[in-house]
């Protein structure tokens, strides 16, 4: 096998947005269990894939095929997506390192919801067959914008191969770096001289007199011996160059570049090429911790106070791959009109890529004049230097008399390792969704679903910090930066809560009120001292759910997140604890007081009555029908919607305002606030002009007839023949959700002259079929299917006649005609 995953451990391939590996959950249609054992790859193993989702991708690692001649990808598949007029799914494969990808599989046809695993194969030779970097990637999205299934379920990978068998045929199997020349901690630095020793294996006959040559098209790598010998390899054995390979490293590299290594072979005039990828790496120096101890000149109280001296221990994290080796730093201050540094320098021991270490004695030793203004907050920077490296990294220190000051930091530059649920996360957000694109200092957040937004259906999904100290502390606050998106509260829900033993859970603050999306990062302060006064163990949880069927936004993203307390008189003096993080960056605090601030309110945007109701830069069609849901009840809007959808400013949204925006649509028109022009791209602007025509069972207008078949399952055929010329039409069926589950719609035969929005349940008991023709009309007395429907019965003895009755057309649409 090339590549063979159980997925029973995480595979490491590249996951983004929900692409994840873990247990199958049975959630939103997802799969019970895997297809062998319990844990599996898929895009949202806890629920659907979102709406209006780009292309999403799961990559595996590079697998090599260059020995040969015939190759096969085979896997175990449950799958949901809609149909394929809406949204996508596929596989893709690479033979270029990735910088080129080619269809194996995509989805075509209808809507595809497997209950049971399926068994997947596909003959990947014309792409993987004697190629050395071979790539899978599946594909999730694009999506429109309703409807969800829960998307790809993968178990059992397996890449399968036959090979030439009537010559040697030699592949990569192993290497060893030798940089004794170097630092000698076996990786490759920048600065380094490095010999390297390959091993390759034969999948063919025996390979006599073989030699090698090695090239790269990194430009930092200078091969300085590139060719050398193997011994014999006899057919199914490796062996090892008899010379290392030597090259050396430039001093400009950064942490994580990928060395390109490729061999090309010879055996008796026999060739072949195979390859493998290397790292460099590098030290990337932070400081993720400081602990204060005051020597003198101060009260002892655990705070830096004007006219005292202390000793800062700093704790420095190595977030890069490469070890640090004789790490130093020199230390400066942002107030040396008030701040005497009479212990500059600090040392550390090596620290190893992803660890932490403190400054080795004697550390920091620091005095604050007694002239300093109070409060001051002092900001430092390391001047960091190791082998090779050389970096700053700030913190900052407040001097005070005050004792209510901040006494745990958080700044997330570093992850916390606070517990997470679902998709908590710690990491860079994207800017997509409406979450913002970094954090408020630094780079990284805590958020639910970095890439995007909270899911419809999910439970209350929790992200927990670890157990804090307050037992010294009274007047405890919380404070932090909130970035939040969330619907009306009516539908979804966020919530603040704080717990002292980490079981009984005290609500803080909850989302009470109409859909919303911070613009910006909102500063928050809550007053936990009810529940966190003179507690051991204090927690802080944010909750994200529960949310309803429909309509999601960003959920939360949070930064900077301190604790502020007073010193308890009662208490003896402590030995004040470190603040868990330090901020690069942060502005500098307000006066402390004792009196909690409230958080500050989220504005209410401008009501814009622009037309563009989903918000995607266009006013389309769909546009207008998102209006008419809303003018008669079937879609509760945003407050931003509901104000794009009022196309005349009135402050009521109605049918006229449906047209209004239709006719924007097609050029014919503008509503009062019209979107600036470089958005303005109409998808009907060939049209001269429209007629949007509700059809309903109404001579004047038009038939609709159905045609319905019962068997177990009911089928429901629609059939349109009008009387009057018609371009665009929607049509509204109800049918009982406590008796029967809408399984899909079909679009029928008047494709291609007519361009379908398409068939869509925007809530359970409502199905919308929708569709404009391009360039023609269609004629009167024209007969053709629009759709079939596809039925489950819940609960129902299968009398015709209640199917019948159950199926029906809304007949108050007449109103709509639009001539």
């Amino acid at each position: 096998m090339l590549l063979e995953e159980t997925m029973d451990t995480d595979p490491g391939w590249t996951y983004e947005n929900l692409w994840e590996w873990g247990p199958a959950s049975g959630i939103g249609g997802n799969p019970p269990s895997g297809h062998t054992g319990t844990h599996i790859v898929g895009y949202n193993l806890t629920g659907n894939y979102q709406n209006n989702l780009p292309p999403t991708y799961m990559t595996t690692t590079p697998f090599d095929c260059s020995g040969a001649s015939e190759t096969y990808l085979s896997f175990w598949r449950w799958l949901g997506v809609e149909s394929a007029t809406w949204d996508h799914a596929a596989i893709e494969i690479s033979n270029d390192g990735g910088s080129t990808w080619h269809v194996v599989w995509q989805h075509s046809g209808s809507t595809v919801q497997e209950t049971s695993w399926s068994y997947q194969e596909y003959d990947i030779s014309d792409w993987a067959a004697g190629h050395s970097d071979v790539r899978l990637r599946w594909v999730m999205g694009p999506t429109d914008s309703i409807i969800a299934y829960c998307g790809w379920n993968i178990d059992d990978v397996t890449v399968s191969y036959t090979a030439p068998c009537n010559a040697p045929n030699l592949i990569y199997e192993d290497h060893v770096i030798d940089d004794s020349a170097g630092n000698n901690d076996g990786q490759i630095n920048g600065g380094e001289d490095i010999a390297m020793t390959v091993t390759l294996k034969n999948l063919g006959l025996d390979a006599t007199n073989v030699s090698a040559t090695l090239s790269t098209t990194n430009p930092n790598i200078t091969i300085t011996n590139g060719m050398v010998t193997f011994p014999d390899i006899m057919q199914s054995e490796s062996g090892t160059s008899n010379d290392p390979f030597e090259f050396s490293v430039a001093t400009s590299v950064t942490d994580g570049e990928l060395i390109p290594f490729s061999i090309t072979w010879d055996s008796d005039g026999n060739m072949g090429t195979t390859s493998f990828t290397e790292m460099i790496v590098a030290p990337n120096l932070i400081v993720s911790e400081y602990e204060i101890e005051e020597i003198s000149g101060g009260t002892f109280n655990g705070i830096w106070e004007p006219g005292e001296t202390i000793l800062i221990k700093v704790t420095a994290a190595n977030t890069g791959y490469g070890m640090a080796h004789n790490v130093s730093g020199e230390l400066t201050s942002s107030h040396s009109d008030y701040v005497t540094i009479e212990q500059d320098m600090a040392t550390w021991p090596n620290i190893p890529g992803g660890e932490s270490a403190m400054s080795d004695a004697p550390h920091y030793r620091v005095t604050a004049s007694p002239d300093m203004p109070d409060p001051t907050t002092v900001e430092f920077t390391v001047h960091f230097t190791a082998d090779g490296y050389s970096a700053d990294a700030g913190f900052e220190i407040e001097c005070t008399f005050s004792n209510f000051v901040r006494r745990y930091f958080w700044n997330m530059d570093t992850d916390p390792e606070w517990t997470t649920e679902g998709q908590w996360e710690w990491g860079v957000p994207s800017g997509t969704s409406g979450n913002p694109s970094s954090g408020y200092t630094g780079d990284n957040v805590y958020g639910y679903n970095l890439q995007g937004s909270y899911t419809n259906n999910m439970p209350e999904t929790n992200l927990t910090s670890t157990a804090i100290d307050c037992s010294d502390l009274v007047d405890v606050e919380v404070r932090f930066m909130r970035w939040l998106g969330v619907e009306n509260s009516i539908y979804d829900n966020a919530h603040f809560r704080v717990s002292n033993d980490g079981v009984n859970w005290v609500n803080i603050w909850s989302h009470d009120g109409p859909s919303f999306t911070d613009p910006d990062w909102i500063p928050i302060t809550y007053d936990i001292s009810a529940v966190a006064d003179n507690q051991p163990t204090v927690y802080l949880r944010w909750v994200m759910g529960t949310t309803d069927g429909s309509v999601v936004y960003c959920g939360w993203n949070i930064d900077d997140v301190e604790i502020w307390a007073d010193l308890d008189s009662a208490s003896p003096t402590p030995t004040p604890a470190p603040p868990t993080a330090t901020p690069t960056a942060t502005p500098t605090s307000p006066p402390p007081t004792n009196t909690p601030a409230p958080p500050t309110a989220t504005p209410t945007p401008d009501c814009i009555h622009h037309g563009d109701v989903n918000f995607d830069g266009v006013i389309t069609a769909e546009d207008a029908q998102i209006a008419f849901q809303i003018a008669i009840g079937q879609y509760i809007p945003t407050y931003q919607e509901e104000c794009a959808a009022d196309c005349n400013g009135d402050g009521v949204i109605s049918a006229g305002d449906a047209q209004g925006i239709f006719m924007a649509a097609i050029g014919a028109g503008s509503c009062v606030d019209p979107i600036p022009d470089k958005f303005v791209t109409a998808t009907l602007e060939d049209f001269i002009s429209a007629n949007l025509l509700k059809q309903y069972r109404s001579p004047e207008n038009g038939w609709i007839t159905s045609d319905v078949h019962v068997d177990h399952d009911v089928f429901v055929d629609i059939v349109i023949s009008n009387t009057e010329p018609v371009d665009a039409f929607t049509l509204y069926l109800t049918y009982d959700p406590a008796q029967y589950e809408f399984v899909e719609g079909i679009t029928g035969t008047l494709d291609p002259e007519w361009e379908m929005f398409g068939v869509h349940e925007p809530m359970p008991g409502l199905i919308i079929i929708a569709a404009f023709a391009v360039d023609n009309y269609i004629d009167p007395e024209e007969i053709g299917s629009i759709a079939q429907l596809h039925f489950h019965p819940i609960e129902h003895d299968g009398d015709v006649d209640d199917v019948i009755s159950f199926v029906n057309l809304l007949d108050d649409l007449s109103e709509m005609a639009i001539k």
